[in-house]
């Protein structure tokens, strides 16, 4: 995950950004996968024009279970075992 913080007058904003570096159990489940977002290359000290800010609220939820049945199928699938 990156991080960039952002001062402007009194208000201090933060930009995330994160990609996956390993798929992991997202290689099998791809509804799984993890959302991506990058953020801009800067340097401190860099002037930022801010062009539209949005607020996002968000809850996780892991993947939904998988009978044995299923994860056998998906493992073999996949090759694995």
């Amino acid at each position: 995950t990156t991080k960039i913080v952002l001062q402007s007058g009194n208000e201090t904003l933060t930009a995330t950004g994160k990609r996956s570096l390993t798929p992991g159990f997202t290689a099998i489940l791809s509804h799984a996968s993890v959302d991506t977002s990058s953020v801009p290359a800067l340097q401190k000290g860099d002037t930022v024009p801010f062009t539209d800010i949005t607020v996002n609220q968000g809850e996780t939820t892991p993947p939904a279970y998988l009978s044995e049945s299923d994860l056998i199928e998906k493992m073999e699938k996949n090759g694995i075992g």
